[in-house]
């Protein structure tokens, strides 16, 4: 798949190719990013991507949208106002778009769910927030003022639920007390087996997916299925149960 264009610095496109061979879903992932006064389809890197993708690698090269190339030109150096202003901080936030896109905005599946209940965008940095503003000793002076008094003890760290692979990840947990960092791990386990069985009902709806193997190896299965970059259907599994206690 050549030239897939991103949006990069200064709203330039960025033009991206994909590289892969047919097999497993879920597979490691390389990012080329090309040298000053290169450009992605220069010399040999064509060859090696090939090569890359027959090793059961996905490999990624893009043109940096300021390196004087274009859409309409991707081989040739024909923006050159673009090309003068370019530099490494443009570089960077180009490289940023490109990763992010290889791990999310590329799979309609994935793309499509993980997003939390924050206008289209994951909820881990409104948790981490939360949980820091919670723990604030100044806030709980406030708000014992008003009658709400957290002990003393409490602590709150950020998670986020990743509902299309059914995967939590906690943040902030070098916080947390002895006593505190016990609880957690316990919490922690008890999420794991939560996962795994909301896994398994998701998985009935899923018909690549052997729904009568063990708990772990269908939520493996759901996993590998989140993260693969040529998943064609979204996924229906989230809205089945009318109650939950």
């Amino acid at each position: 798949m050549k030239n897939i264009l991103l949006e990069g610095a200064n709203g330039k496109s960025v033009a991206a190719d994909i590289f892969n061979e047919s097999g497993e879903n879920r597979k490691p992932v390389v990012i080329y990013a090309h040298g000053f006064n290169g450009f992605k389809d220069w010399g040999n890197f064509d060859m090696i991507a090939k090569q890359f993708a027959e090793a059961g690698f996905v490999f990624v090269k893009f043109n940096f949208s300021h390196n004087g190339t274009t859409p309409e030109y991707p081989e040739a150096f024909v923006d050159l106002e673009a090309y003068g202003n370019n530099n490494y901080t443009k570089e960077l936030e180009d490289l940023q778009s490109v990763i992010d896109w290889t791990l999310d905005a590329n799979n309609p599946h994935h793309g499509a769910h993980d997003c939390g209940a924050c206008s289209g965008r994951p909820g881990a940095t409104n948790a981490r927030v939360q949980a820091f503003i919670l723990n604030h000793k100044t806030v709980r002076e406030i708000l014992a003022a008003k009658g709400i008094t957290i002990p003393a003890a409490t602590q709150f760290i950020g998670c986020m639920h990743d509902t299309a692979a059914d995967v939590m990840a906690y943040y902030d947990e070098n916080i947390l007390s002895e006593e505190n960092a016990k609880a957690h791990f316990i919490n922690i386990q008890n999420f794991e087996t939560a996962l795994n069985l909301n896994a398994k009902e998701r998985s009935r709806r899923f018909a690549s997916i052997n729904t009568k193997q063990e708990l772990e190896q269908v939520r493996k299965a759901i996993h590998s299925r989140s993260v693969s970059l040529f998943e064609p259907r979204p996924e229906l599994g989230h809205g089945t149960n009318t109650l939950a206690i």
